[in-house]
């Protein structure tokens, strides 16, 4: 009987070590890569929008048409389209896992796939339009409308108008790395825990 129990908790144990390798493998191999990536696409964005900053503030108070920074927007969406779709397809290639586990909205791991696809629909018009560069895209609108002399806000000069409309996607943009961060960690910490689940 002894050993019975010794051979149930032995087994027991298997696949509690068991659960925890494919735990760490799921990590290792699916969300860290795509938090990677996501890394990646993000700091482009922070730097690029900071490189806008200085050229739509490079002829203060003037901020005109042949501004620089409008072939330079136009550039990066064309240049920094395929780290863009590599993290959707990543994300994208995270949901089997999801419909296989049942995991819910409110499982860390289901919350991280869900914030980052959250995050490509915010750099994508929409779903469905993944190709696209709405930060970028709503930027280079928004200065347009500045340099054809649009007032967004009184007693500012049009450069200033332009730092501003780039400094406010900018914080848009950090707000979301701030919160896939917290629920990455929240995932990462789930996924390689040890002792009880």
């Amino acid at each position: 009987m002894l050993d019975l129990f010794l051979k149930l908790l032995e087994k027991l144990l298997d696949l509690a070590k068991e659960s925890q390798r494919v735990k760490r493998l799921l990590h290792d191999d699916f969300i860290l890569p795509v938090m990677q990536q996501f890394e990646h696409v993000h700091q482009e964005y922070i730097s690029s929008f900071q490189v806008y900053r200085e050229l739509a503030t490079s002829q203060s108070p003037a901020f005109k048409t042949d501004n620089p920074v409008f072939s330079k927007l136009e550039s990066d969406m064309i240049f920094t389209h395929a780290s863009r779709e590599k993290l959707v397809a990543m994300s994208e290639g995270l949901m089997p896992f999801r419909n296989k586990y049942g995991w819910s909205d409110e499982d860390k791991i289901g919350r991280f796939i869900w914030s980052m696809l959250e995050y490509i629909q915010s750099i994508s018009d929409s779903a469905r339009d993944r190709y696209s560069n709405a930060p970028r895209e709503n930027i280079l609108e928004s200065l347009r409308r500045i340099a054809a002399g649009d007032r967004f806000h009184e007693g500012m000069s049009p450069s200033q108008e332009a730092e501003r409309e780039i400094l406010e996607k900018m914080w848009k943009m950090q707000d979301l790395y701030s919160d896939i961060q917290h629920v990455y960690q929240q995932a990462r910490t789930d996924l390689l825990k040890y002792g009880k689940k």
